[in-house]
């Protein structure tokens, strides 16, 4: 099995193009999340005075886009990833050097076949950043 090794990795590169795209993922998605935030806001309010009805996501989107621009779908984003991209760093980080760590312990520990290495690198390294993050 060949894996590239995470000493061999350019970090800055992988790093740098991990958080573009990070941030660009995140872009394209967060007005899902504003209107999803809006839409449950609506239902606690509808529930609480028991009249009036749901919004569909289009009337939900046309009110924020009628009410805070088209920039009120994105309203938000940089607090989120302000906290999100640390995150990802860590977690990214604790993933790779975990599985690699794992990957050595079950060749040379366990002398385990090639899936059950995988099988077990896999399951520490969820756990381990479970724990951590």
């Amino acid at each position: 099995m060949d894996r590239i090794s995470w000493d061999k990795i350019d970090k800055f590169r992988f790093y740098g193009y991990g958080t573009v795209l990070f941030c660009g993922l995140t872009a394209s998605l967060y007005p899902l999340f504003v209107v999803k935030t809006q839409m449950q806001v609506q239902a606690s309010q509808i529930m609480q005075s028991s009249s009036g009805s749901r919004r569909s996501i289009l009337s939900t989107v046309r009110s924020i886009v009628l009410s805070k621009g088209v920039g009120g779908l994105w309203r938000g984003q940089g607090t989120v990833l302000v906290g999100e991209i640390p995150t990802q760093t860590i977690y990214v980080t604790v993933l790779e050097v975990a599985r690699q760590t794992y990957m050595g312990l079950a060749v040379t520990m366990f002398y385990l076949a090639c899936l059950h290495q995988l099988w077990f690198s896999s399951d520490r390294t969820n756990n381990d950043c479970s724990t951590v993050l």
